[in-house]
């Protein structure tokens, strides 16, 4: 603890000055008014501080030196003795008042000083666990503003892909009209093309005077067999992308039955395509199950899905991305691995990513839900999910689900 004495009476000074050394104490000091005023009137002065402060010394005396410390900016740390020969009630009532924490009047006897500023040292402790509990409790105050904005901004979102699902059944039946027209229609001009082609290729052999333009039927038709195959295969990515979309959006009740874990796989990626388009490779390995898997397949697909999008965005930055999915036996469980190799999940995030809210990305561009929910539907599938901390290459998240009638596999 730091003292700092404040006497001009250099006799009593070094006299106090030896008490303090002896009980460990760290002293500075000043031999009159203006010295005292100049030390602690810097910028920076020790932290916590015990001023023993004479009243009457040349210069500036103790009380204008009271009012300095008040009106400066080191209000915090420092605890003040008034020491004086002043006897009167009033007088020692002025020193209190102008900030003083405590006073001694002279002559003093040394067991009066040391507990005088035994109290001056439990005084600052005190003082500075209750400065430490603030500041806490002020950063526990922004946090906790911070979080509750984030939340609501989440919920917020979770409240609109929530009326999105609701929606989504409606917005599949309008596509399906739609592209239904258009395949209808591709389907017609396919059939009329294959007639027409043929008199085309006749008036080219036999009559192509009589052609306005011969480079653009020829054009025709080289191009348009092409053009209606596009056609065809777009109205059927259509198709494949609203049946996936009505399953994953469907009612999550349901029995338990066999499923296809592969089909289930390939369901989630055409529901993903959008997501993952930028990922340089998507690798797939199969691998034979012997039994049965129960469970409900739209709900192993919005697991998938949710690891799918979730990698697809970590590696969004990432060159020559890649996600491999594998599907393998180990005894009598079935596991599906996602892993990519992009950053990987941070060793601060490994304890509460499957938190309900808990996102590493920004605000708007996750829930924190995803993996939450994904956990739940694993758990009602007597199943495991779970990041495999072993894997150094990104992140690798597994769905494992027991295998019924299971043949373990060589």
């Amino acid at each position: 603890m730091n003292v700092f004495i404040a006497d001009d009476d250099i006799v009593s000074q070094k006299i106090t000055q030896r008490y303090l050394s002896s009980w460990g104490y760290t002293v500075d000091t000043a031999n009159d008014g203006e010295e005292a005023y100049t030390y602690l009137m810097q910028q920076e002065i020790p932290d916590p501080l015990i001023i023993l402060l004479d009243w009457v010394m040349p210069g500036k005396d103790g009380l204008e030196i009271l009012k300095a410390l008040k009106a400066s900016d080191h209000a915090f740390g420092i605890y003040v003795i008034m020491v004086t020969s002043k006897s009167h009630g009033e007088e020692i009532a002025i020193a209190l008042d102008h900030g003083a924490d405590d006073y001694l009047r002279k002559p003093f006897h040394r067991r009066e000083l040391e507990a005088r500023l035994n109290v001056g040292v439990r005084t600052l402790q005190n003082e500075s666990q209750l400065i430490t509990k603030n500041k806490q409790l002020d950063r526990y105050g922004v946090k906790m503003q911070e979080l509750a904005e984030q939340r609501a901004l989440q919920l917020v979102h979770a409240d609109r892909m929530a009326t999105l699902g609701v929606m989504s059944a409606g917005i599949a039946h309008e596509i399906n009209n739609s592209s239904s027209f258009i395949s209808g229609n591709v389907q017609t001009l396919g059939r009329v093309w294959d007639r027409l082609i043929q008199s085309l290729d006749q008036m080219l052999r036999d009559q192509p005077e009589q052609l306005p333009d011969k480079q653009l039927v020829e054009f025709v038709i080289d191009e348009v067999p092409s053009m209606l195959q596009g056609m065809r295969e777009g109205v059927s990515r259509i198709h494949s992308i609203v049946k996936g979309l009505s399953e994953y959006s469907r009612d999550d009740r349901g029995d338990c039955v066999q499923i296809d874990l592969a089909k289930c796989v390939e369901k989630a990626m055409v529901i993903c395509a959008h997501r993952t388009k930028h990922v340089s490779q998507v690798h797939i390995d199969k691998q034979p199950l012997k039994g049965k898997v129960l469970g409900i397949g739209n709900q192993i697909e919005q697991v998938l899905v949710n690891l799918l999008s979730n990698a697809s965005d970590a590696l969004e930055n990432v060159p020559e991305s890649r996600i491999d999915i594998t599907i393998r036996q180990i005894g009598n469980i079935a596991q599906i691995c996602v892993s990519d190799n992009g950053p990987g999940v941070k060793p601060e995030a490994i304890d509460h990513i499957f938190d309900p809210f808990y996102t590493t990305k920004g605000i708007g561009k996750g829930t924190g839900l995803g993996l939450t929910i994904s956990s739940k539907i694993m758990s009602k599938h007597n199943g495991q999910f779970y990041l495999d901390t072993t894997y150094t290459k990104g992140a690798c998240f597994v769905l494992a689900l027991p295998i019924e009638d299971s043949e373990v596999l060589s």
